[in-house]
């Protein structure tokens, strides 16, 4: 603050951007001015504004007062040139007014915010501008400056292009603490706040326009791009590379604001000042909250019923599904705006999923009930959708965290499996036959990807394991078998064999074709050990509990 007193040179920055329409604030922005209060509506920063137009003799700084110490009064549309307006009104009383009601009407539950901001492209094309419109000036009459003057503007000059205040930073100093006080929660920088107050800030026609600079720079990358990856390729390099026309595209703004600054300013080399702002820049504010994410386990009761929504062509083909009736039940308590639901695995729509149940994760999206929420409304949840649900029911409802995910995978891929299954045979079957299966253990098992699902899997050969085998004859063409497997075994295919890409199988085994008539998951075991194997010996001992036999 000091310096921009004490400094000709810089006090002469001052008039040049004053004089040609840019508010205070992009000049402290350009002059790297990082003393957050200066920026604030502070007796510090009108006092600074007052020496400032004594020792220039702006008589217009004054009027500042009347109204706003950044707006200028005295017409109409004398929106700053460089930031647009962004920071003209930025802490006027009405405009927080304004934004406060905004995040109030929408609702949410938070304790504390912090915000996201994103500026136009052309603000920096036209502050780059402005800086090198001074440049210019300054060469034409530096011999008006005192030597040591004229030295520390040819060492300042290129530090102001790279190293000038954005305007989200300024943003950010400013109106966060106003907010603050009409919403009654603090705000925060913080990376693990849930609750983001989003500014998006437009001036599209503008951009179009000034997309122009850089539209050569951005055919040149492509270009670069292009040939790079048909040399990786060993491409045939005597063709010429006919790009498209580069448009100013949403991604391709954002790739130049991307852009290191000293490479945007080397893109950029215009003396003139960019065009009066007519309109200013529009201000967006949406809200969004952090996912949260319930974890439980569902038991499924229905051969009837999908594990999510099926659709073949766009049609419906079951009323509903298990991930229709949690949710449904569940994500009105929340008001959010969407959900995922996702499970460690999957059955078949005809098998049934018994024992403790399959994991599970609902991710509410942007939801705006949350604290009010407890511990004690998932039991109570949970409580309700059990008494009114016949064909599924969840168990150990709970809030967790995105690690959650993690346990997914791992009940996927690691987790050991007990199934039931009732097998049919082409030809009668004997006890010795049953004892055989009864007296095979740790089978290692060679299944290529199967035949029903290779539209959606690769095609490979993977290796599973069964474990343990329990059979008990219901007819001589009929049995119940239990099988204990690793975690991703197809059941269905080690029964009939799959046209022999599962290997062994229970038909060549027998030396009979076999088929699976129903099939239902018993258990999910964290790994194979001593409790896993007496929990499923016990199972194997009451087969009329778990299969529906007839």
């Amino acid at each position: 603050m000091e310096s921009i007193l004490k400094s000709t040179l810089k006090c002469h920055i001052f008039k040049n951007f004053f004089d040609n329409f840019s508010c205070v604030r992009c000049i402290f922005r350009a002059l790297k001015i990082n003393q957050y209060e200066v920026y604030q509506n502070k007796q510090q920063f009108q006092e600074l504004l007052e020496n400032v137009s004594k020792k220039l003799e702006i008589q217009s700084l004054s009027t500042h007062y009347n109204h706003d110490w950044i707006i200028r009064t005295g017409g109409n549309n004398h929106y700053c040139r460089i930031c647009m307006g962004i920071l003209q009104n930025i802490d006027h009383q009405e405009n927080v007014d304004k934004i406060a009601a905004q995040i109030k009407e929408q609702d949410f539950e938070y304790q504390s915010f912090k915000f996201f901001i994103k500026v136009p492209l052309c603000t920096q094309i036209r502050l780059a501008n402005f800086l090198y419109h001074t440049e210019d000036l300054f060469e034409k009459q530096s011999l008006q400056f005192p030597a040591e003057e004229q030295e520390e503007f040819a060492k300042q000059i290129l530090q102001w292009r790279e190293n000038y205040i954005d305007i989200k930073t300024v943003y950010k100093w400013i109106l966060p603490d106003l907010l603050s006080e009409k919403l009654g929660v603090p705000a925060t920088s913080s990376v693990d706040c849930p609750f983001v107050v989003n500014f998006q800030i437009r001036a599209d026609d503008d951009d179009r326009l000034q997309f122009s600079y850089f539209s050569d720079h951005l055919s040149q990358l492509n270009k670069q791009y292009e040939e790079k990856k048909k040399k990786k390729l060993k491409g045939n390099f005597d063709e010429e590379i006919i790009l498209p026309r580069v448009e100013p595209t949403a991604l391709n703004l954002e790739r130049i604001s991307a852009l290191p600054r000293s490479q945007f300013f080397k893109v950029i080399r215009n003396g003139q000042l960019p065009d009066p702002v007519t309109s200013p820049a529009q201000i967006d504010v949406s809200l969004s909250h952090a996912s949260i994410y319930i974890m439980g386990n569902y038991c499924k009761y229905s051969r009837y019923m999908s594990q999510t929504p099926w659709f073949i062509d766009g049609v419906k083909l079951y009323d509903t599904s298990i991930q229709e009736e949690i949710a449904n039940d569940i994500l009105p308590n929340f008001k959010c705006d969407d959900y995922k639901f996702s499970t460690g695995g999957r059955e078949d729509i005809d098998v049934r999923m018994l024992g403790n149940g399959r994991p599970f994760v609902i991710e509410i999206q942007n939801p705006r009930r949350v604290h009010s929420v407890s511990d004690e409304d998932l039991k109570n949840y949970e409580a309700h959708l059990n008494n009114v649900k016949t064909e599924c029911k969840v168990n150990s409802l709970k809030f967790t965290d995105v690690k959650c995910f993690e346990v997914l995978k791992q009940s996927e891929q690691e987790k050991i499996k007990s199934y039931a299954c009732v097998v049919q045979t082409k030809d009668p079957i004997t006890q010795e036959q049953i004892d055989k299966l009864n007296n095979m253990n740790e089978i290692e098992l060679k299944q290529k990807t199967p035949i029903r699902v290779l539209h959606r899997r690769t095609q490979m050969i993977r290796t599973k394991y069964i474990h343990k085998l329990k059979a008990y004859l219901l007819s001589e063409r009929h049995f119940v078998l239990y099988v204990l497997s690793s975690a991703g075994t197809y059941i269905k295919e080690f029964v009939h064999g799959d046209l022999e890409r599962t290997t062994p199988n229970v038909g060549s085994i027998l030396g009979t074709e076999a088929d699976i008539f129903q099939l239902d998951v018993i258990q999910l075991y964290p790994k194979l050990c001593e409790e896993s194997l007496k929990d499923f010996d016990e199972t194997c001992k009451v087969p009329s509990q778990i299969v529906e036999w007839q």
